[in-house]
C-alpha cells in the first residue's frame, strides 16, 4: 500500500515561486515531512484513529477475548507491532512516497467481507498534513543560506 504526495500542487507551488533559484531539490522539508507523517503514523496506532482523526470501529467480541486469550493488546490492529512498524517513506526529487511493507495493510486499509475497514494511510492526505508540508516547505525556502 502505497501513498504518493506530489510538490506540484498550485498552492505549493505559490509558497515557492518567489525562490525557484534557491530551490535546487526538496530532500529537506520531504524529509522533515517523511518523519513528521510516520510519527502521526506511529500516533494513529496510540489513538485508535484514522488520518483524519476518526476513531476505528471497535473489535468483534469474539475477536477481543481471542486477542485476550493469546495475550495480545486489546488495541485494533495491534498485535506483534509489525505492522505499526512497517511504514517508511521515499523522496525523489519533488515528491515523498508513503509506504507500507506489510502484506496485511490493504485489508485494513479496504476491509474485507468479513472485516471492517480501518484505515491507517486512507485514500488521500487530511488537510491537516498537506498545511505541515507547506510550512516546512516555507520555512526551508525562506532560510538563509
Amino acid at each position: 500500500m502505497v501513498v504518493k504526495i506530489e510538490v506540484t500542487t498550485k498552492e505549493i507551488e505559490r509558497a515557492i515561486a518567489g525562490y525557484k533559484k534557491r530551490v535546487r531539490g526538496l530532500d529537506n522539508p520531504l524529509k522533515g515531512f517523511g518523519n513528521y507523517y510516520l510519527s502521526e503514523i506511529k500516533k494513529q496506532f496510540r489513538t485508535s484513529t484514522d488520518p483524519e482523526g476518526n476513531r476505528w470501529a471497535n473489535l468483534l467480541a469474539s475477536t477481543l477475548e481471542q486477542k485476550r486469550r493469546q495475550g495480545y493488546s486489546s488495541s485494533p490492529l495491534v498485535k506483534t507491532g509489525s505492522l505499526e512498524n512497517s511504514f517508511s517513506y521515499v523522496i525523489d526529487r519533488r515528491s515523498i512516497t508513503i509506504k507500507s511493507s506489510s502484506p496485511i495493510l490493504r485489508f485494513h486499509e479496504d476491509g474485507t467481507k468479513k472485516m471492517v475497514a480501518r484505515p491507517v494511510i486512507g485514500k488521500r492526505v487530511p488537510q491537516r498534513h498537506r498545511q505541515k508540508l507547506l510550512r516546512l516547505l516555507r520555512t526551508w525556502v525562506k532560510r538563509p543560506r
